[in-house]
């Protein structure tokens, strides 16, 4: 973390997790969206990322890390994110019937979650 700039634990709070949906199917786009407030009293730089814990053919879980974004957020500043993930198919990843978790990750901290259904 410290060679893109990050210092420490990052001081935020993070409104829930809003997704377009709770139940998708291959082809499906996964759209979330979050607000980030900064609580630090000055400027601080904050690498963001998404996890997605997905079900493997076992039932077991298995976290993949993406990256959303890297900002520099003033103190009490407030931001609002949005991404879409395409559940397309794809030659590396077989996707399995269950209950997934998206997790937001902040300077490497994983900080909210909410789950969705994934339906063959």
């Amino acid at each position: 973390m410290k060679l893109l700039g990050v210092v420490g634990e990052a001081k935020v709070m993070l409104t829930a997790i809003k997704l377009n949906q709770k139940k998708f199917k291959l082809h499906d786009t996964l759209e979330f969206q979050f607000e980030v407030t900064s609580l630090a009293k000055k400027s601080q730089r904050l690498v963001i990322d998404y996890v997605i814990d997905f079900v493997k053919s076992n039932g077991t879980k298995s976290s993949k890390v993406f990256k959303l974004k890297v900002i520099e957020l003033e103190g009490g500043e407030s931001r609002s994110l949005k991404k879409k993930h395409s559940l397309r198919p794809i030659t590396t990843m077989t996707y399995y019937k269950g209950i997934h978790h998206l997790w937001i990750q902040i300077n490497g901290k994983n900080l909210a979650k909410c789950d969705w259904n994934f339906l063959v």
